[in-house]
């Protein structure tokens, strides 16, 4: 990636990217252009909600609610990628996401989701003698339990 965020002084920092390879589509463009971005950065950085503007709350409110769910989209996207190319386990992507292990159930749905917004259905096809979630099937048995990893 080629997004570089600088600080320059105490307070202030300076975003730097390439709009063509970092940003092909322009979503960093169009929150920094609408405003989304500042608004969410002031919800991130108020040290209470009841801290922030009353008259702005509203806007605030739903900027950082427009970044959330793309960031949430995109934090699916890499799920599947971290399953399905790299491998990793419900566990290791439980500790990627939440800084907690044993929340594997909670990463296997961030995978479903995954799946389900590029099309895919959860669990693929069912094949013999194969793992699928938390279904074993084993010549023609089903075994069902927790997570297989």
């Amino acid at each position: 990636m080629g997004i570089d965020i600088t600080k320059t002084t105490g307070a202030t920092a300076t975003i730097s990217w390439n709009p063509q390879t970092d940003d092909a589509r322009g979503y960093l463009a169009q929150a920094i252009e609408s405003g989304r971005l500042e608004n969410a950065l002031s919800a991130l950085g108020t040290p209470a909600v009841e801290d922030l503007p009353a008259a702005q709350l509203r806007q605030i409110a739903q900027s950082t609610a427009s970044i959330q769910r793309e960031l949430e989209r995109r934090t699916r996207a890499m799920v599947v990628q971290l399953r399905d190319r790299d491998g990793l386990s419900w566990a290791d992507i439980a500790s990627i996401l939440y800084d907690d292990p044993s929340k594997r159930s909670t990463a296997r749905a961030a995978y479903d989701a995954g799946l389900r917004q590029t099309g895919h259905q959860p669990g693929g096809p069912i094949q013999a003698d194969t793992i699928h979630g938390g279904i074993v099937f084993d010549n023609g048995v089903i075994i069902t339990g927790g997570d297989t990893d």
